[in-house]
């Protein structure tokens, strides 16, 4: 199926800290916009990767998301350009 979530493991290093975590990966337009609507529960130290072929411009709606969600933007250069 086309559009089904993969999930994979991605490495983040924080100076000498490595933190794994298991997350969906986002890579079309579909799984963007759709995102994490109406999931009731993730479990904690997962989350959503977003993945975009080009540098974009904007921001993200939490239409129908009824977890909490915290939001870091990564550049192509896997560099942490801005949390929220």
């Amino acid at each position: 199926m086309k559009n089904r979530i993969k999930t994979k493991m991605i490495k983040i290093l924080s100076g000498n800290r490595e933190t794994r975590l298991p997350v969906q990966v986002a890579d079309t337009q579909r799984k963007r916009e759709k995102g994490l609507m109406f999931v009731g529960k993730l479990p904690e130290n997962e989350g959503m990767l977003f993945v975009y072929s080009e540098k974009i411009y904007g921001g993200f709606w939490m239409k129908n998301t009824f977890i909490p969600s915290s939001i870091a933007f990564i550049d192509s250069r896997w560099g942490n350009s801005k949390n929220t």
